[in-house]
């Protein structure tokens, strides 16, 4: 009987409790407290904290708590950093009832955070994310889940991320160990439409610090059809002061490459860095990239225009991407790289850098950015055989290139960047080019400046000069005229050769190129059409001596050099660079030759009227000039 009347009691006491309970449950309101947990987050992180939906208790089996649609400041309570769209807090009872407190699980759902404090509409965002974590207790482990997609409006970005890990919080000791640290992203970024990437690590994180530390560090990226990138290596960061290190090693492609890098500003983003590789073919990268951005997908066709109650910045702020342009006005122009609005310093040092057909050895250079600006403050390296010294800047508003070549291979030089074996020779090359733009057609159409170049002991191919001059004979005796297509095995040799070059326009111009041979001088200008890939030149030959041995029997190049010797011979050497002709410009050339022969015929008439004997080559004295002893003459 007094079993029965305990149980009883039990019971109903048990019974009172669950009732109690559930009343509290019913009527208790979680909202009240919004103000309170407000304050306290402004109190500690200065920012404001919006809870737009409801809060809800429940206390079984667990304790939760569960809000809906929230919202946190940036700093100074200025903008929004960062947003969910509703949460979940799982406490389990049995650990409280013993004093210690452990969250089963953390949920979030519809989580959106600015990570680009400078820029939160403009820069990296996460967005649409779902974060899981638990439990979170003290050195217990616990495992961590997010899934979402990384986004930037300014650069066109989109890429789905996905994070895993595990992890051991030291509660009391602030500090939080990240095991088998794994993350993946896939998507658009740099304007390639398809890119993986898998990062993956341990990480120690000290919250009282404000630190991490990262070891074991990878880094894989590829493309499908694209460069392969592989780094390993380590890092660490400091909120307090502002500082981040990192040093990473591996393979692009096929070449070795280090990356060292030093950050001392987080907000605006300063930096030092210094990169080595071996090998690096641009080339081959660039057709790379580009069988990328071909293989893409076509791009999806915009959505119905929003309402007006329904802005860009709404539109921005749904999905994270620019809205498309209005229809009928040209796509944007392409911009500075972003990473000319980043301060950086840092050095540059390639074993061998294949770029527009050439190959620079040895490069090495010290570069900055910043304030919209890239440059190149020092870059030096050996290419085809000559020794490089160069700045390069580029800016918005545009770039330029400046320096010299000495001991240059022109010839291998000619022959790599055109694809065409037009010269040999070796000399000194200088240039201080301009431009806009930033693909090869634009660069070209704008660029303007100087250039310069000498070289000697080599020789022009295309055409020879010996064998014209003995076309020009039959010329003069009313033959066929001289011209025709330049031809791959015709050269001709020289002693020294030099030009200088005004540009503008793409179109270089010049008056005072000197040819120097042992048996003929030639004097040209003209210009050349870089984006019409044209060249109009004319370049007056003028004999000096006998030509060496070469087509035609030794009378007929007797008498070529005695009618042409001193006369100026006039060709004309345009076209395209594919297609170049020379004509000899005969009427001048009969007009010279005329000259020629009229002075000649006045020099003897008056010799003979003066009675002068012709000079004997033999005589050691130097002929005296007719026409000052004329004067003599007459003088007495």
């Amino acid at each position: 009987m007094r079993a029965r009347t305990l149980a009883i009691a039990a019971a109903a006491t048990i019974g009172i409790a669950l009732l109690a309970l559930a009343i509290f449950v019913a009527t208790f309101d979680a909202n009240r407290y919004k103000p309170q947990l407000a304050e306290l987050v402004r109190a500690h992180t200065g920012r404001t904290l919006s809870l737009e939906g409801d809060l809800a208790l429940s206390l079984w089996p667990r304790i939760g708590l569960s809000t809906g649609p929230a919202a946190l400041s940036g700093q100074d309570g200025r903008g929004e950093s960062a947003r969910i769209e509703g949460g979940t807090l799982a406490i389990p009872i049995r650990p409280l009832l013993s004093g210690r407190l452990q969250i089963e699980a953390i949920a979030l759902r519809g989580l959106s955070v600015a990570l680009d404090a400078a820029q939160p509409a403009q820069g990296w965002r996460l967005e649409a994310a779902e974060l899981r974590a638990g439990p979170v207790a003290d050195r217990e482990p616990g495992q961590l889940e997010l899934d979402g997609r990384l986004r930037s409006a300014a650069s066109g970005a989109d890429l789905a991320l996905a994070i895993e890990s595990g992890y051991l919080a030291e509660l009391a000791a602030g500090r939080v160990a990240l095991d088998g640290l794994k993350a993946g992203l896939e998507g658009a970024v740099a304007g390639l439409a398809r890119v993986r990437a898998i990062i993956g690590g341990q990480a120690r994180l000290d919250l009282n610090d404000r630190s991490a530390v990262a070891e074991r560090l990878t880094i894989e990226a590829s493309a499908p059809d694209g460069p392969k990138l592989a780094l390993a290596g380590s890092g660490r960061a400091s909120l307090a002061p502002e500082s981040a290190e990192l040093e990473l090693k591996g393979t692009l492609d096929d070449g070795t490459v280090a990356i060292s890098a030093r950050l001392d500003r987080f907000a605006p983003l300063s930096a030092r860095w210094e990169l080595t590789a071996g090998e690096v073919d641009l080339d081959r990268l660039s057709e790379r990239f580009a069988a990328i951005e071909r293989s893409a997908p076509p791009p999806a066709k915009p959505a119905p225009a929003a309402g007006p109650d329904r802005g860009a910045g709404a539109a921005g702020a749904a999905g994270g991407r620019p809205a498309p342009p209005p229809a009928g006005r040209p796509a944007a122009e392409p911009a500075m790289p972003a990473i000319a609005d980043v301060e950086t310093r840092g050095k540059l040092k390639v074993g061998q850098l294949r770029v527009s057909g050439l190959t620079i050895s040895e490069l090495a250079g010290s570069a900055a950015t910043g304030a919209g600006r890239i440059a190149v403050e020092s870059l030096t390296g050996k290419l085809n055989g000559g020794a490089l010294q160069a700045r390069v800047a580029m800016a918005a508003a545009g770039h330029r290139l400046a320096g010299s070549l000495a001991g240059v291979d022109a010839g291998s030089l000619v022959r790599e960047a055109s694809g065409r074996d037009a010269l040999e020779g070796r000399g000194d090359l200088r240039f201080d080019l301009a431009t806009r733009g930033f693909d090869a057609d634009s660069a070209l159409r704008d660029l303007g400046g100087t250039a310069s170049f000498a070289l000697r002991d080599g020789a022009v191919k295309g055409v020879d000069l010996d064998r014209l001059m003995g076309q020009v004979r039959a010329a003069l005796e009313g033959r066929l005229p001289v011209e025709g297509p330049t031809r791959a095995g015709d050269r001709t040799p020289f002693q020294s050769l030099t030009a200088s070059f005004r540009i503008a326009g793409g179109v270089a111009t010049s008056s005072d190129l000197d040819l120097q041979a042992d048996w003929l001088r030639a004097s040209g200008e003209g210009r050349v059409d870089l984006p019409a890939r044209t060249l109009d030149w004319l370049v007056r030959a003028t004999m000096t001596g006998s030509p060496g041995a070469g087509a035609g029997d030794a009378a007929a190049r007797r008498d070529v050099f005695q009618r042409l010797q001193g006369v100026p011979v006039p060709i004309r050497l345009s076209g395209r660079f594919d297609d170049l002709r020379y004509r000899v410009e005969v009427r001048d050339l009969a007009a010279g030759v005329a000259r020629k022969e009229v002075e000649r015929r006045l020099t003897e008439k008056l010799e003979e009227r003066l009675g002068l004997q012709p000079a004997q080559p033999a005589s050691p004295e130097a002929p005296k000039d007719p026409l000052r002893q004329l004067k003599d003459l007459l003088r007495r």
